[in-house]
């Protein structure tokens, strides 16, 4: 009789032990499999750096030598525009697309029905910002210079800011706020043995202000490489020790320290949360998905059995490939779905709230989701 309770125990721990691994990996039955809907043949040449994404209902693709909008209905070209821009910066927001030329003075914007405005610089330009009125803030080089300029949607020039970097550091980054009031610039200053980050936030609407500089912030022994607008005017700053959510107009600033780096991420503005891929500092092998509420600071993490290889974030849904299998996780950190990986795979996009198109070679395999 105890032989067989102590069988039956063991069968009990088991089934326990797979349930856990189960609940908390979300690899077994319960997680949708997706199957394949439709598999269509595209001409499009594949070359190293192709672009993919969406505008409304429709994909765009992109190359150093064109852009062009195509309908998932029919596979048939809306629009297509030569760009021929070999060294490339590739932004997207909600509904719309830039393109520039890293080193270079030309700037392409689009939305879905094409291009907006084409225009060119008058320095190098080394980096890009757009936000999702189409305002754009341009990093250019200009010898010993910092030269960041701010252009409407219809290139007109709204602000340019010049300082120096022997004396303010070397802009790392920008970022513009949505309702197209505030810029502000993340510099990197050595001094010393030291390296600080000065964040300085303008107002480039408000004309009575002489130099446009609403506040300077130091974040000393840090390196400040990102930063975003969220929730209206609270910024978002990422450092490689701290994360930052920054109410400039009440002058409050809160900080949560880092467990790892964030190697992958991406900032959910319209759910106000930062989505990212935590690496392990005690182990380099370990990985971690992570969901920052920029409300609190919080984070809500799901460990991850593989090396993550490809992370994207699109309406809610946090997508991972590992080794052969991709999966879908929701902003609670909980498997929706999983589909093999086709082999080779570029990019997986979001038709709509039922679909997602995955691009392997010169295929478009589509998926319902529901």
């Amino acid at each position: 009789m105890k032989k067989n309770l102590r069988y039956v125990g063991i069968i009990v721990v088991c089934i326990l032990i797979y349930m856990l691994i189960d609940g908390k990996y979300g690899f077994g039955d319960r997680v949708k499999v997706l199957e394949k809907e439709s598999v269509t043949e595209h001409t499009e040449k594949e070359t190293i750096g192709t672009q993919y994404g969406t505008l409304k209902d429709s994909s765009f693709i992109c190359t150093n030598e064109e852009i062009k909008l195509k309908n998932l209905s029919n596979n048939t070209i809306l629009w297509n525009q030569k760009i021929n821009i070999q060294n490339r910066i590739y932004k997207k927001t909600k509904d719309k697309v830039i393109v520039a030329s890293k080193y270079g003075y030309k700037i392409f914007l689009f939305n879905e029905k094409g291009k907006i405005v084409e225009f060119n610089t008058q320095h190098p330009i080394v980096d890009i910002e757009l936000n999702n009125n189409g305002y754009m803030g341009v990093v250019q080089e200009d010898g010993d210079k910092n030269l960041i300029t701010v252009y409407d949607n219809k290139a007109k020039k709204i602000i340019e800011r010049i300082t120096y970097i022997n004396k303010s550091g070397r802009i790392m980054c920008c970022a513009l706020s949505e309702d197209n009031k505030y810029l502000t610039i993340a510099y990197l200053r050595a001094n010393g043995n030291s390296i600080n980050s000065d964040i300085e936030f303008l107002n480039i609407k408000d004309e009575d202000l002489i130099d446009n500089i609403y506040a300077t912030k130091t974040y000393r022994d840090r390196i400040i490489y990102k930063v975003g607008y969220h929730n209206g005017d609270k910024l978002f700053a990422l450092s490689d020790k701290e994360i930052y959510d920054i109410d400039i107009l009440k002058d409050v600033t809160r900080n949560k320290l880092l467990e790892g780096n964030i190697n992958m991420f991406s900032l959910a503005e319209s759910e106000n949360k930062l989505v990212g891929v935590l690496s392990n500092k005690l182990d380099a092998t370990k990985e971690s998905l992570v969901v920052y509420d920029m409300s609190t600071l919080k984070a809500k993490k799901v460990e991850i059995k593989e090396q993550v290889t490809y992370f994207r974030y699109d309406k809610g849904n946090i997508i991972i490939n590992q080794k052969n299998m991709i999966y879908c996780f929701n902003l609670n950190g909980e498997i929706v779905w999983k589909i093999k990986s086709p082999q080779p795979f570029s990019e997986i996009l979001f038709v709509n709230q039922n679909k997602i198109m995955v691009v392997s070679g010169n295929q478009d395999i589509v998926y319902n989701v529901r």
